[in-house]
């Protein structure tokens, strides 16, 4: 009656297997979408949690938070579409290790016993922070976590440390940053430079961003930098990392802070007022500091005389000059001043708030030595320069011109040795051979 019974039976047993095998499909894309979805949730409440601690960033952020956000869904678009050439090349990228890997390796170091540094330390340490560098944008997040622990590898605690660039750690992993580049990147610079109260970190971050948007940082870099030094504790006035806050007004001063300036100079840190308003880009200090040494006409203070040698030291500027040469012809200047006067009006010595070789190649490129000078608990710095010939030019220039006034013999005495010093100088520089001597 049955004429394929076989055949029945196989047909119901297959019915079976699909209805069960798409059973087991609908349960298994269930729990994808579940999976997804919790994935989902995580990383929401991560993203959350990071807006969460930058709540503040809101109100001073990164001009470039908006195009970071962007950037980064670009970067995740890319990565996506990797062409297979680039991912065999990322394979085999000769970097092994990782960015957190990199930094604990040079954090080893720090557990050393004789706080030495040998040239072997400091290559290997500079081959890592290149590697980290290399790394580009995978290595920000390793960074950035690094940075939020506050913890630091204070590289000038050992001998050896002066042929690094950096003096710690931190200061280091900042560079990196700034030559990965990047929104990301400068965001973060961004917000350690808020969180910070490290004079030297200030200074460095601020250099950094200063570059990237002038306009927008250098309000807020000047506003921090005051900030700093009017919160400053008395024990805290005489720390020679108050130079470094100098340099920065000094470096990104305008008007408003040549006031801040003058009001110093009437209480404490007048050394530093002084040297920073006769270092301030295109003289924008020395009306102020002229003003100074009009206030004590008979230079009865010792500031109103470190003024006038810094006055000397900018006498490059015409305003300076000016007021200089008057000084000369109302004898104002006492001739036991004249030596270092004179020394300063040649140019080859300038006073700074901060030795050179704490800051950044371009600030110690043309030093030839520096000499720390602790004075009334300020600590500055005496460095001498190597003077290209246009500058040696225009000393001369000015002290010719200065001998030409009815001058003490102490004065000119002074003048003459600076001038023979200069013209020696000039003639080595040009490699051309004395015709006569120099009376």
């Amino acid at each position: 009656m049955h004429s394929h019974p076989i055949k029945t039976d196989s047909t119901k047993m297959t019915h079976q297997q699909i209805s069960f095998k798409h059973k087991a499909l609908s349960y298994l894309l269930a729990l994808l979408v579940i999976l997804g979805g919790a994935l989902t949730f995580e990383n929401l409440k991560y993203q959350t949690s990071k807006s969460s601690k930058s709540t503040d960033f809101e109100n001073k952020q990164s001009p470039h938070t908006l195009k970071y956000a962007q950037s980064s869904q670009d970067n995740k678009l890319s990565q996506k579409m990797m062409p297979l050439s680039n991912a065999v090349d990322k394979v085999n990228n000769p970097l092994k290790y990782s960015a957190r890997e990199l930094i604990d390796m040079i954090l080893e170091l720090e557990e050393r016993n004789g706080f030495v540094f040998t040239p072997d330390d400091i290559s290997y340490i500079q081959q890592k922070l290149q590697w980290l560098v290399d790394l580009g944008s995978d290595a920000v997040p390793a960074i950035d976590d690094f940075l939020r622990t506050q913890r630091d590898f204070v590289f000038v605690n050992f001998k050896g440390s002066e042929r690094l660039h950096h003096g710690s750690l931190r200061l280091a992993l900042f560079d990196v940053l700034e030559k990965i580049g990047g929104y990301q990147e400068e965001a973060i610079l961004f917000e350690n430079f808020k969180q910070t109260s490290n004079p030297t970190e200030l200074a460095a971050l601020g250099h950094y961003l200063e570059k990237k948007d002038p306009q927008y940082y250098r309000p807020f870099i000047l506003e921090v930098a005051r900030n700093t030094l009017a919160s400053l504790s008395e024990e805290d006035m005489n720390n020679p990392d108050v130079g470094i806050l100098f340099k920065i007004l000094q470096d990104y001063g305008d008007e408003n802070i040549v006031s801040f300036l003058e009001g110093l100079s009437n209480e404490k840190w007048r050394q530093y007022a002084s040297i920073v308003l006769a270092n301030m880009p295109n003289g924008k200090g020395i009306t102020a500091l002229v003003g100074m040494i009009q206030q004590d006409p008979d230079l009865s203070d010792t500031s109103t005389v470190f003024a006038l040698q810094m006055l000397a030291q900018s006498s490059e500027n015409p305003e300076a000059e000016s007021a200089l040469l008057e000084s000369v012809d109302n004898h104002q200047i006492p001739d036991d001043n004249w030596p270092r006067i004179a020394q300063m009006m040649a140019g080859i010595y300038r006073f700074q708030p901060i030795s050179p070789r704490n800051g950044f190649k371009e600030d110690y490129k043309d030093t030839l030595a520096v000499n720390r000078i602790d004075s009334d608990g300020e600590v500055v710095y005496r460095v001498k320069y190597n003077l290209t010939e246009e500058q040696i030019k225009r000393r001369l220039g000015l002290i010719e011109k200065m001998l030409t006034k009815n001058l003490s013999s102490s004065a000119t005495d002074s003048l003459e040795q600076q001038k023979k010093m200069l013209f020696a100088l000039y003639l080595q520089k040009t490699n051309k051979k004395q015709r006569q001597p120099i009376s």
